[in-house]
């Protein structure tokens, strides 16, 4: 039987046959990354872009996929990695014929192996985003990072599988997270460290669900009371944010703080604020002049001195340093 048209999608690549922003169809220059690396392909079967940041041992995909009738995508890496997906719809075929489907905004984690796959776009332009881990590299991210050591205790294998039953669904914090990525101007040494505690707090917050207790059952007041809260918290940066400021402020009990908010969100309400924070803190101190005393008082902070301490500490820079890069 002839085998259908098809196209290669490098879920992980390690070529250098980069494009030039000048070779890129203008109609995608809006949509791509300053600091990444560009790798576009066009033909009779469609095109596909891709955008690639290596931050060692974490590797940030953005893929734009737009294929003719009837062809085959062939997803493809060229050695095993394991990758947190974010997918529009697209049907996958796996090993041995197994099939899954991508839906909108589910996030899977797959061990993929350097072998073709098929997949098919149900649209006219697809998108994917993807943060890949190099197992190699998995140890030494759980040792800086507890929150990865589920993952790095799981048995991976040597098939490519996702590496849980269901997927999961983003959720607001994760979703902030990943348009951070898409929407950042960072570059050069910024730019590294930028997107490595980026892809470090996505991949930090599935892997919180790995070891999540049972579900509580919560109703829709419930829920949009959390919202709520989340945007007060990033909207409101100066505050402190302790459950007993927000339970003041909402009206609501502790406990909607503690088991709730962490199933709604993957993340503690501590964890939350100081991640935000630190993310504007960043920002402030690249694109602006302002004193990091003045950086303290807008992030609620009772001095500098405990702003640089944890700002060093969440990004392993020193303030001073990433401000001179500019």
């Amino acid at each position: 039987m002839k085998q259908p048209p098809s196209k290669i999608l490098y879920i992980e690549r390690k070529d250098k046959s980069y494009t030039t922003y000048e070779k890129i169809p203008p109609a995608f220059h809006p949509m791509l990354i300053q600091h990444a690396r560009y790798f576009y392909s066009e033909d009779a079967n469609g095109l596909i872009l891709d955008q690639q940041i290596d931050t060692g041992g974490l590797i940030i995909y953005l893929h734009i996929i737009k294929v003719a009738p009837g062809v085959l995508v062939e997803p493809f890496a060229v050695e095993q990695v394991i990758a947190l997906h974010v997918s529009d719809t697209i049907p996958v075929e796996l090993h041995e014929g197994t099939k899954l489907m991508l839906r909108h905004e589910e996030v899977s984690m797959f061990n993929v192996m350097p072998v073709k796959h098929a997949a098919r776009p149900n649209q006219e332009y697809a998108m994917s985003f993807h943060i890949n881990l190099r197992p190699s590299y998995l140890p030494v991210l759980a040792k800086e990072f507890p929150v990865f050591k589920p993952l790095a205790d799981m048995h991976i294998g040597d098939v490519t599988a996702p590496l849980h039953t269901v997927p999961f669904k983003m959720n607001a914090v994760s979703r902030l997270i990943r348009d951070r990525i898409l929407s950042s101007r960072h570059i050069g040494s910024t730019g590294d460290l930028f997107y490595r505690r980026n892809a470090v707090d996505f991949f930090a917050n599935y892997t919180r669900q790995l070891t999540a207790p049972a579900p509580i059952m919560m109703n829709q007041t419930q829920h949009s009371q959390l919202n709520n809260i989340l945007t007060y918290i990033v909207n409101k940066l100066d505050q402190p944010h302790t459950p007993a400021s927000l339970c003041l402020e909402f009206g609501i009990h502790r406990d909607l703080l503690k088991g709730p908010f962490e199933q709604e969100f993957n993340i503690s309400l501590e964890e939350l604020v100081l991640q935000e924070k630190m993310a504007h803190v960043f920002e402030w101190l690249v694109t602006t002049r302002i004193t990091l005393s003045q950086i303290a008082k807008m992030v609620g902070y009772p001095s500098a001195a405990q702003l640089q301490q944890d700002f060093e500490t969440y990004y392993n820079c020193h303030t001073a340093a990433l401000r001179n890069e500019q």
